[in-house]
């Protein structure tokens, strides 16, 4: 029976935490987006950061080979961020904002938070 490939970033981060070797398809996990996930764990924002200023630079590959050998083994639950939601009220703000003082939508929402 063929080895199933594991192809999801799911799988690229268990591979990493739990030090089991997979036959991870590159293709499917890039290197800033493994950086990201590894940067929201407390533990591992070191290690992200230690490659970070390379991370456009070094192909994904190599990305997932130094997480793969520099963070240490152990069980590992990281929430990955939704994005958030918003209220009708809310939305309605960051439009009359966004007119108003001519504004990105971002910068009206980062402004409403600062409040």
């Amino acid at each position: 029976m063929a080895k199933k490939k594991d192809n999801s970033l799911f799988d690229a981060i268990n591979s990493i935490n739990d030090k089991q070797k997979r036959n991870i398809n590159i293709k499917n996990v890039t290197g800033f987006i493994l950086t990201l996930w590894m940067a929201e764990n407390k533990e591992l924002i070191e290690y992200a950061n230690k490659i970070n200023p390379y991370i456009f630079n070094l192909p994904d590959k190599i990305v997932y080979k130094y997480f793969y050998n520099a963070v240490p083994k152990k069980k590992r639950f990281v929430k990955w961020t939704a994005k958030e939601k918003l209220s009708k009220e809310n939305d309605n703000e960051i439009n009359e904002l966004c007119v108003k003082y001519n504004i990105s939508p971002r910068e009206a929402k980062l402004s409403l938070r600062n409040e």
